[in-house]
């Protein structure tokens, strides 16, 4: 089934601590914190930004937020779906536009900085406008913005690669090692132990980044596989739930009917 088009655009300010539960969904996402700093969770990564730093979110990647407290946070979300890069990806072609910036985080230096922020005012403009030609405006300067990026991106690549985030690399190990073996029996104890740390201290960091607990983080990537398997392949469910790390099918229908409020079937 196709995505249905979505183009929608939201800023919001946080003053107080505030943390998003992992999720993910079938459209992509552009995030821009303006001011402040937060964790962001995105896949298998925990990045620590702050003001000024983009992130792109792929469909169906699981992500999260969660912000420092006692710091005013300021951010924007663009979510969108592919027709919405049309002209841009019939140029440069599909694999530059999203090797170069779909699943990364830019670090915006002020002229680059300034000049997404007016992209950004007047796709805001264009939607309080809302008349017969706002979505084209919408869509020629969201464009224009992913031009900007792919072209300070590819700059940065060239050069030092100082426009990127640096991961929490105890985390990126663990959710790692998590995505190469969740189709059998993992253990936090078992993670820490490749990690060469105290199960604790493993929970208490994996929490405090990510947001949500390991084992919630491990039936997380196995329900995001199995799904995939669901609608990718004509396995039984039988198949999926063992192929998936989970020891029955019954107690995979029980865990899939909880995370998604529905059956396998």
């Amino acid at each position: 089934m196709d995505t249905p088009s979505r183009f929608e655009i939201s800023r919001k300010t946080h003053t107080t601590h505030a943390m998003y539960m992992a999720h993910y969904h079938s459209y992509y996402e552009l995030y821009y914190l303006r001011s402040g700093e937060c964790h962001i969770f995105i896949q298998n990564n925990v990045y620590t930004i702050t003001g000024g730093t983009i992130a792109f979110v792929p469909p169906n990647v699981l992500h999260k937020t969660t912000y420092v407290p006692n710091m005013n946070h300021e951010r924007i979300y663009i979510e969108f779906t592919d027709n919405y890069m049309t002209e841009l990806l019939a140029l440069t072609g599909v694999e530059e536009v999203y090797g170069r910036l779909m699943n990364k985080i830019l670090v915006l230096p002020p002229e680059e900085r300034t000049a997404v922020e007016a992209y950004i005012q007047k796709i805001e403009e264009e939607n309080m406008r809302g008349d017969r030609l706002s979505n084209s405006m919408k869509k020629l300067y969201f464009q224009q913005m992913l031009i900007l990026l792919l072209r300070y991106q590819t700059d940065m690549e060239m050069m030092s690669g100082s426009g990127t985030a640096m991961a929490d690399t105890i985390i990126q190990k663990a959710t790692t090692y998590i995505a190469e073996h969740y189709n059998r029996s993992v253990s936090l104890a078992e993670v820490a132990a490749f990690l060469h740390l105290s199960p604790s201290h493993v929970s208490k960091k994996f929490k405090r980044l990510t947001g949500i607990g390991f084992k919630q983080y491990l039936t997380n990537t196995r329900i995001t596989n199995a799904e995939r398997l669901l609608l990718e392949t004509d396995q039984s469910i039988t198949e999926i739930a063992l192929l998936c790390g989970f020891e029955t099918s019954n107690y995979f229908g029980d865990v899939f009917r909880h995370v998604n409020r529905c059956s396998p079937t």
